[in-house]
């Protein structure tokens, strides 16, 4: 009564779609460009950045519901980071020296 279901039986299908809008203030060499070659890059670049975003969450969100169902859930210990890698400690630094 009440067996447990093995991840690897369960069957889970996600899907995601994500939209942005970015507007983005170019400096003067920039503004001398085509306006389409311009967007064309620009959407090209945030196109790349979504799907490794995405890609990352899903890959989080399996994680820990993998955890979730072997009931090893521990809310105070991550799967993860979002945005690995990401040197969080330089870049407030360099915010940080800019405003200097």
């Amino acid at each position: 009564a009440g067996a447990r279901v093995a991840a690897a039986e369960v069957a889970v299908q996600l899907r995601c779609t994500t939209r942005a809008e970015v507007e983005v203030g170019l400096p003067s060499p920039f503004t001398y460009a085509p306006k389409p070659l311009v967007q064309g890059a620009a959407n090209l670049l945030m196109r790349q950045v979504s799907e490794l975003v995405v890609a990352q969450f899903v890959s989080l969100l399996l994680a820990d519901y993998a955890r979730w169902l072997d009931g090893t859930r521990d809310a105070s210990v991550g799967v993860g980071e979002l945005v690995p890698n990401a040197d969080r400690d330089g870049m407030a630094a360099d915010r940080d020296r800019s405003r200097s």
